[in-house]
């Protein structure tokens, strides 16, 4: 097993770089996260997506996820739920990328987290240990919209969706904006 860690470097916040998707070095897929939280209901709901090296659309999940405290926590169950749906789909090959950063660099070994979350974060990153190449990386909210989207429908789906191979055609825009012409 290889283990890759890789975060975003800021370079000013004074400019802002327009993010497409990226080809992951070799066969990689990209497993894009995020998590959104109904503070008033308790309701968080994870949004999964999984891209091929060349952006095409493989898998998809939805999933309402009840009783949650906090928006961190709703982040990192995501996280550990999306690197089982990849493994369970038999992909070993992983960028994993998600706007919660301080979850990202909990999985990097670059910073200490709440107990609850630190059991979390080792769970996933022994879980990773499955992947035979992994690696996790911080993107901007903005960055990760596709992902963001789908948690935020997830808090209204009755359990969970998946889809595999064909997305969900409110999903199309979104899906085809992220990608750059050159693919």
């Amino acid at each position: 097993m290889k283990i890759c860690f890789q975060t975003q470097i800021l370079v000013s916040s004074n400019y802002y770089f327009k993010y497409h998707f990226h080809s992951p070095p070799g066969l990689l897929y990209k497993l894009y996260i995020d998590g959104a939280w109904a503070k008033a209901t308790g309701i968080g709901g994870m949004g999964i997506v999984i891209r091929s090296a060349k952006g095409i659309f493989i898998a998809g999940m939805a999933k309402k996820i009840p009783f949650m405290r906090s928006a961190q926590m709703v982040e990192t169950i995501a996280l550990r739920e999306g690197l089982q749906f990849a493994l369970d789909m038999g992909i070993r090959g992983l960028m994993v990328e998600s706007d919660a950063k301080g979850i990202i660099d909990c999985l990097n070994r670059r910073r200490i987290m709440l107990e609850k979350i630190v059991i979390l974060c080792d769970d996933i990153w022994l879980l990773g240990q499955a992947a035979q190449v992994i690696a996790y990386r911080y993107v901007p909210r903005v960055d990760n919209r596709v992902a963001n989207a789908i948690a935020k429908f997830a808090l209204r789906v009755d359990d969970f969706e998946v889809w595999l191979e064909h997305h969900p055609s409110w999903l199309y825009p979104l899906l085809e904006e992220d990608l750059p012409l050159n693919l």
